[in-house]
């Protein structure tokens, strides 16, 4: 489609500064970049950052998704000090996450049927790589002063890896969880990755939450029973609604979005 003397001015101003344009160029050849990565290589704060990609995002530079709904909630997720990627299956998904956490870190995995879907939890039982499983060794610890202590190791885990139940277009994400366990270390850990399928995303913090509260229960309760057989796991004991990170806390924190359905 051709565009408007309009639209060709918004790029054009957009592309404006050199900052933008390094930027632009980045995207195209990684796909994406995350604010932390920005600051480190063009020496600027977050907001300014976070100020350059919503210029260049608004201004239709770049193309992301289809319908514009991703351009949409990766801005906003930037705005809100949350990196953002976005691949096309879960073979992508699978391939980003063993790439981002290198060999020999500590990591703890929530509950999670999206790991599974992707095919992650199969990858961390083939031990093929050198990471240490907290989450496991909680599992098959039996002595209960034991696992109080790796329960403990496991809140500053080098990586929290799991998935979110819904992720408004305003950038807030919501998680919820029966006990909470698999909440602490998205808040504590240095590095939290989260995937989550497309259909994940709504339009408001509202949605967000009823989606959680009326869709996910049902759903987890289901899927519960099929893989342990126990009841009650649809339950929400804990609900996490995360709205920004603080760029002081020197945390990476970062969703990947894939263009397919998975999870719940």
């Amino acid at each position: 489609m051709e565009m408007t003397e309009d639209q060709i001015v918004k790029i054009a101003k957009a592309l404006s500064t050199k900052t933008r344009v390094r930027i632009v160029r980045e995207i195209i050849r990684q796909k994406s970049i995350t604010c932390r990565d920005a600051e480190k290589v063009y020496h600027l704060s977050q907001p300014t950052i976070s100020h350059h990609l919503k210029v260049v995002f608004e201004a239709g530079t770049l193309e992301t998704q289809r319908d514009g709904r991703f351009g949409i909630v990766m801005n906003s997720l930037v705005s809100r000090g949350i990196s953002v990627e976005f691949v096309e299956n879960s073979h992508e998904a699978l391939k980003r996450v063993v790439d981002l956490v290198p060999e020999g870190a500590t990591l703890v995995t929530a509950a999670s049927v999206t790991l599974h879907e992707i095919g992650f939890i199969d990858e961390l039982k083939s031990e093929r790589h050198s990471w240490r499983n907290i989450s496991a060794e909680i599992r098959s610890e039996n002595d209960p002063e034991k696992r109080a202590l790796l329960r403990k190791q496991s809140v500053q885990a080098d990586y929290s890896i799991g998935s979110v139940n819904s992720i408004a277009e305003t950038g807030e994400v919501v998680i919820a969880s029966g006990s909470g366990s698999q909440l602490s270390p998205y808040l504590s850990s240095k590095n939290v990755i989260w995937i989550a399928g497309i259909q994940k995303i709504v339009p408001t913090l509202e949605d967000a939450i009823r989606r959680v509260r009326e869709y996910c229960p049902p759903k987890v309760e289901e899927a519960g029973m099929k893989l342990s057989g126990r009841s009650g796991l649809g339950e929400i004991g804990k609900l996490l609604i995360f709205e920004k990170e603080a760029a002081h806390l020197n945390r990476n924190v970062r969703l990947i979005l894939v263009n397919e359905v998975f999870g719940y």
